[in-house]
């Protein structure tokens, strides 16, 4: 049996009111040779349901259902079973453009060095449709990227590209509950070699309440908070590119200013308390690394010295303060 194009990877978790434009959305695709990779994370409404309808109506949908794991794991799951030259993702209550798989092929042959394909978000509120830029944009631009990480690398959430399954292969999405997804990417940078721009909007976005990055915190998300930024400062302070010191940059104050964004706006002592030891942990792990700027350095050290959260108010909430009122340093 030959193997797909294209691969499409879709968790689904107990979104029964948008699953069928999502799937539609994959139907009415331009470009025909794909494959839908849907994973059931455990759904407890009429999610699986209409996954059973969908791939009776059309083998090409292909159906793993797992326990609840969490997003991440059920990309992981559907990496796993993914046979086409080439990956791209879907969450189950998102819509994709029908041109995206086949703008995607048509910059994938013009540019056959490329391992990624990237383009632009949509957002549409719920209870609406996307309305679309018509005509599409083509002047696709080539960025080289097998010596070193541009800033802009990082632009766009990783679910506005297309991947060589080749590439991705080995990087699997880390165990945390958010910011995974920005991990996984720094990994996949660290690999690729080109990237295709296409510059337009080929993946709509539903914004809506009670989703997964707007719900409420515990102490796995504040940890992951933490952890994902780590990751992500890891990945550029021990590849062998050169990455844009912009970006390094930014990558450590991710992590040195999550104590800004999670302490103060924290009120429970104890989740506090048990992020606090995370943080101090993260912060000496990032005073170590070298394309940490001297003063986060120096700043790190001290407060990995100390241990005191008034020293960590000074060294991190004050210059992230001064920077949110437009006083840089």
């Amino acid at each position: 049996m030959a193997k797909p194009k294209f691969s499409i990877i879709t968790p689904v978790f107990n979104i029964e009111p948008y699953l069928r434009e999502s799937l539609d959305s994959v139907m009415n695709q331009f470009y025909t040779d794909w494959e839908c990779i849907c994973v059931d994370d455990g759904s407890t409404d009429g999610s699986g349901d209409i996954l059973a309808e969908y791939a009776a109506r059309d083998s090409r949908f292909i159906i793993v259902r797992q326990k609840n794991s969490g997003v991440g794991a059920a990309r992981n799951a559907a990496l796993s079973v993914a046979s086409g030259e080439w990956v791209v993702f879907l969450d189950g209550d998102d819509m994709f453009h029908r041109e995206l798989l086949s703008l995607c092929a048509e910059a994938a042959e013009q540019s056959p060095e490329c391992d990624i394909v990237h383009y632009g978000r949509l957002d549409f509120a719920d209870g609406c449709k996307p309305v679309w830029q018509e005509p599409l944009a083509r002047t696709p631009r080539v960025t080289d990227i097998s010596r070193e990480i541009p800033d802009d690398a990082m632009a766009g959430e990783f679910w506005t590209r297309a991947y060589r399954r080749q590439t991705i292969a080995a990087t699997a999405f880390p165990p945390y509950l958010v910011g995974e997804d920005w991990a996984w990417l720094a990994e996949v940078l660290a690999r690729a070699h080109a990237i295709v721009e296409l510059n337009t909007p080929l993946y709509g976005y539903r914004v809506r309440r009670g989703s997964a990055v707007h719900s409420s915190m515990s102490l796995f998300k504040l940890q992951s908070h933490v952890r994902w930024r780590l990751h992500v400062a890891a990945v550029f302070a021990e590849t062998q590119k050169e990455v844009d010191p912009v970006l390094s940059r930014r990558a450590v104050l991710s992590v040195t200013e999550t104590f800004s964004t999670l302490f103060f706006g924290e009120r429970d002592l104890s989740l506090r308390k048990a992020v606090w030891t995370e943080w101090l942990e993260a912060v000496a792990s990032i005073s170590k690394m070298p394309i940490t700027p001297k003063w986060s350095r120096m700043a790190a050290k001290l407060t990995q010295a100390t241990r005191s959260e008034m020293v960590a108010r000074l060294l991190f909430w004050l210059p992230f303060w001064l920077k949110s009122h437009g006083i840089h340093r």
